[in-house]
């Protein structure tokens, strides 16, 4: 009896370590169906678990005691955001009146303010309580992506974007959504191999698609500048062909043709005839003396006027001998007196 029960904690810890897992990193309630089932079978656990554990602990009462209060802490802390989910759909179900379109699709009007003005905290909060609320939202996804490249957190923007696709309605959305993706990883994250993988996925699920061909040129765009991108990625490797290489090194070298003997001559024709031909000699200077300009009878008539003696006037006294010349003649005077 103790294996049975052994065997029964397997399944108990694992579906509520998985739980866990979906509701608080991926963000996703479980339907109402399945949360209403593991209720079920957390009542048929311990229904078949304590009178199994019974008869090995009624003879310690505080064995049976202890061991009965941490199958219930291990269920709360396992299962309690079940239950609180459960509690308050039932509630929120008794109070507000009955209205498919608000049990259907979410009110994004809240979300949608704060996104106006520009508090894109306050509406990914908004939109992952929605998100919750609508697991089989694709538009939510799509908005808490938008919200996350905002704020700067492209790496969670990608993880929504990933699973929006994994939710998408049909190839159109798929493929606006694995661009989307490509953009994010490709020029936000430096992650090529995650944005050739998102344009592949949609390259494989719907090749016959029109957009096909031109995410498929894209994806090769995308893995040449991983290459190049590379170290090396430019030049081509010798380990990658390992065949040409040795064929390269067996050919042996051929011998380079030598030129012809009229080829020669006709090579040199030119040099020899400048070697051949004399210098010619350098015109003579001209005659500098020829090149001069004429005399004018202007000119010789100017010179002679220069070459007359002054004439001194007739009533200027010429000097003494013995006198000394002097352009002041009040000095000169005062000197005769002296």
């Amino acid at each position: 009896m103790m294996e049975i029960s052994l065997i029964l904690l397997v399944p108990y810890f694992g579906w509520g370590v998985f739980s866990l897992h979906r509701k608080f990193l991926l963000h996703e309630d479980w339907p109402l169906a399945i949360e209403i089932a593991t209720m079920a079978g957390l009542i048929l656990f311990y229904a078949i678990t304590l009178p199994l554990l019974r008869p090995y602990l009624i003879t310690n009462p505080g064995l049976l005691v202890f061991a009965g209060l941490g199958l219930f802490v291990s269920s709360f802390a396992l299962y309690g955001h079940m239950m609180i989910n459960l509690v308050s759909r039932f509630l929120v179900d008794l109070v507000m009146t009955p209205d498919d379109g608000i049990a259907t699709s979410p009110r994004l009007g809240p979300a949608e303010s704060l996104e106006r003005v520009r508090d894109y905290e306050g509406a990914y909060a908004e939109y992952l309580v929605l998100a919750r609320m609508y697991p089989n939202e694709t538009m939510l996804k799509l908005r808490l992506a938008r919200c996350c490249s905002h704020l700067e957190r492209h790496a969670e923007a990608a993880d929504w974007l990933d699973r929006a696709i994994a939710r998408a309605d049909g190839p159109d959305d798929h493929a606006m959504m694995a661009v989307q993706l490509a953009e994010v990883a490709e020029h936000k994250l430096d992650d090529a191999d995650r944005a050739i993988a998102a344009l592949r996925n949609f390259i494989e699920r719907h090749p016959a698609h029109e957009d096909a061909p031109r995410l498929t040129e894209r994806m090769k765009r995308v893995g040449q500048v991983r290459k190049d991108a590379a170290p090396g990625g430019g030049l081509e490797s010798m380990q990658d062909h390992p065949a040409e290489e040795t064929e390269a090194a067996a050919m042996p070298e051929l011998p380079q043709p030598k030129p012809s003997t009229k080829k020669k001559k006709a090579a040199l024709a030119p040099l020899g005839e400048q070697l051949l031909t004399p210098e010619p000699e350098p015109a003579p200077d001209p005659d500098p003396v020829a090149q001069e300009k004429p005399v004018s009878h202007s000119d010789l008539q100017a010179l002679e006027e220069l070459s007359e003696p002054l004439e001194t006037p007739d009533d200027e006294p010429s000097p003494k001998p013995g006198q000394r010349f002097t352009l002041d003649p009040m000095r000169d005077a005062d000197e005769e007196q002296a």
